[in-house]
């Protein structure tokens, strides 16, 4: 028991680790330009914005809980681009399909 804890606590210090990288290459926009050579619009930047503050909030870092942030974060998008989340599950699910 004591050895999969040991296992256990590694494997979420990694996740951890892996979620506060994440939060920082998007808490600037640049940087993720950088790292993946693309360019990115300011609408995927804010994008990514978002989802930094989604995962700040399940680890704790957010006053909100993940719950409201993420409600946020839909509606932003609807928002800006309506039926977008639609479309990008019609995408995923054709791409599934094609395999």
């Amino acid at each position: 028991m004591s050895r999969n804890f040991a296992e256990l606590k590694k494997a979420g210090l990694l996740v951890w680790n892996l979620i506060v990288i994440i939060c920082r290459i998007f808490e600037d926009g640049n940087t993720a330009e950088r790292l993946t050579g693309a360019t990115l619009d300011r609408w995927s930047k804010e994008k990514l914005s978002l989802v930094r503050v989604c995962l700040e909030s399940i680890m704790g870092k957010q006053k909100s809980g993940p719950k409201q942030v993420t409600q946020k974060v839909i509606q932003s998008i609807e928002q800006q681009r309506p039926n977008w989340i639609e479309s990008q599950l019609l995408k995923a699910r054709k791409l599934s399909t094609d395999w």
